[in-house]
Order: C-alpha cells, then sequence, then structure tokens
C-alpha cells in the first residue's frame, strides 16, 4: 500500500487499483447472468461452480469496498452507474496461426457491403443459407454461429445492413 489509512481505516485508491475494482465490478455483472446456464450443464458442477464463483467475486468486492473512504465511495457510485464494461482483444505480437486481426469497424463496414450487394434482395432460407459462400464466409469471421436454431431464413436475408449493438 502506498497510501496510509484515513480516520476510519480506510485507504485511498492508487488508479491502477481503481481500474482493477472497476473490472472486478464488470466481472460480477457479467458472471451475475443466466446466459451460460445452459452451457454449464453440459458437463458436472459446471452451473454450480459459475454461480460459486459468482458468489465469492462479489464477496471480495464487496469487502474491498470497505477499505475505500467513504467520500470516494460517493463519487464511485455515481460513475459506476454510467460505466460499461468492454472486452478487448489485444493483438498478438506473434502468431504461428494464419489469422489476421483486423478492426470490428473495418469488419462491420466490409460485411455491410457485402450485405448491400448480395442479401438486400435475397430470399434464401435456414438450408439454403449453408451453401450460400458469402454467408459462409461471414460465419467464418465471427467466433459464434450466425445462425440460430429457430432461425427459418437466412440471418441475411432482407437485410441492407448489420444492426449494431448500442
Amino acid at each position: 500500500m502506498r497510501y496510509q489509512p484515513d480516520a476510519d481505516g480506510r485507504y485511498p485508491l492508487s488508479m491502477q487499483e481503481y481500474t482493477a475494482l472497476r473490472t472486478l465490478f464488470g466481472a460480477v455483472n457479467a458472471l451475475d447472468s443466466d446466459t451460460l446456464k445452459d452451457r454449464c450443464k453440459l458437463f458436472p458442477g459446471g452451473w454450480r461452480d459459475l454461480r460459486c464463483a459468482y458468489t465469492l467475486c462479489k464477496k471480495v468486492m464487496e469487502n474491498l469496498l470497505f477499505t475505500v473512504p467513504a467520500k470516494k465511495l460517493v463519487s464511485m457510485r455515481r460513475e459506476l452507474t454510467h460505466t460499461i464494461c468492454e472486452v478487448k482483444i489485444k493483438p498478438p505480437t506473434s502468431s504461428t496461426e494464419d489469422t489476421v486481426m483486423v478492426s470490428r469497424r473495418a469488419l462491420i463496414d466490409l460485411i455491410n457491403r457485402a450485405i448491400y450487394m448480395d442479401c438486400m434482395f435475397c430470399e434464401k432460407n435456414a438450408k439454403e443459407c449453408k451453401r450460400c459462400q458469402l454467408y459462409k464466409d461471414m460465419n467464418a469471421c465471427f467466433p459464434y454461429e450466425l445462425l440460430d436454431p429457430q432461425d427459418t431464413l437466412c440471418p441475411f436475408a432482407g437485410v441492407s445492413k448489420l444492426e449494431e449493438e448500442a
């Protein structure tokens, strides 16, 4: 600790500590979700382990907050209500794979151009789109499946551009 405790025995945060604490807030929020519930149930104890991780991280976060001066907690609360947690990929310094990392914005711009040219008047169903080379190429760009099992049409059929997240 670089700082001395205040009259209440609490310690001021350094900028690095505050950044780490905000990251912990983001992790707690991410773990407090049922998004991975079904996937965790695919292996023994998975959902229980995820809930335990959430409980443990939340407990650590709450206990850390008891070490922060009360005046700083007020400003932290105000700031954290307007904080968005993002995960960013750090480009590799050296890679053995034949991969290229591109910015998300550039990828979306390219996909939007391809969609505008090929998909706006397309009416392929979900089965047909799996044979479409453009769909295959776009699907290969993402680490998740673009086609939902309940979809009856290609996710790009009749679309002129991707809807972007807020």
